[in-house]
Formats: C-alpha cells, sequence, structure tokens
C-alpha cells in the first residue's frame, strides 16, 4: 500500500489527515479502525511529504480549489458535462504540475524510455 493509499483508506473511514510540523493531525468522528491507524504511521514520512506543499508553495487544497475551479469553468462556460469537465480538469492539473516540475534525462538517454537518444530526422 502507498501513503496515497493510505490516505484514500483513511478518508473512506472518515479520517481527516493533516499535519502540523513533524506530526500527522487526524480528525474523525469516531475511533478509526487500528488498520487505518497503522497503515497511517507506516507510511508517516511519505504522507507528510504529499501533505507538504511543493517547491512551488501549493499544498493539497489548493490542487483541490485549482481542479474546482478548472472542472466549474468547463461545465458552465465550456458547455461540458460534469464528467467531461473534471476530467479535462484533471489533465490540466497535471499538465500544470509537470510544467512546474520538469524532469530532465541524463544526457544522451530518453526520459520515457530510457534508451540512448537517437539523430532527429
Amino acid at each position: 500500500m502507498s501513503a496515497a493509499e493510505a490516505l484514500r483508506a483513511a478518508h473512506a473511514a472518515g479520517v481527516t489527515v493533516m499535519f502540523d510540523g513533524e506530526d500527522l493531525v487526524l480528525e474523525a468522528s469516531a475511533e478509526p479502525p487500528q488498520a487505518v491507524l497503522d497503515v497511517l504511521v507506516r507510511h508517516k514520512l511519505s504522507i507528510l511529504a504529499l501533505l507538504r506543499p511543493a517547491q512551488g508553495g501549493w499544498t493539497a487544497e489548493d490542487w483541490r480549489a485549482r481542479f474546482d475551479e478548472r472542472a466549474g469553468f468547463l461545465e458552465h462556460d465550456g458547455g461540458l458535462s460534469r464528467a467531461e469537465a473534471e476530467v479535462q480538469s484533471f489533465e490540466q492539473c497535471i499538465v500544470y504540475w509537470l510544467n512546474a516540475n520538469p524532469a530532465f534525462s541524463p544526457a544522451g538517454r530518453c526520459t520515457w524510455c530510457g534508451k540512448p537518444g537517437t539523430p532527429s530526422v
């Protein structure tokens, strides 16, 4: 199970996961299942990395707001169904993140496949 899957499990159990410095902060209306607590402990460091603002300073809430804003615009002004608007909004968020966090391939290697580069034709 990954950190993202652990967060999904917590959400499904009604647990909101936040952070305070180096600590995870959990909010729930009832005691969460021990299995959920165990997986959150196991993936604490990775969860903290996911929840903290990235280099650009964006939090999970910032990304959700961008997604919701774009989806709303595409639905109401773009005339798309809500499902289509959400798909396009998600794709736009991915493109925005990739542009803000470029990954360069090693010299002479393809980023996609890792094989040696070939001259352009």
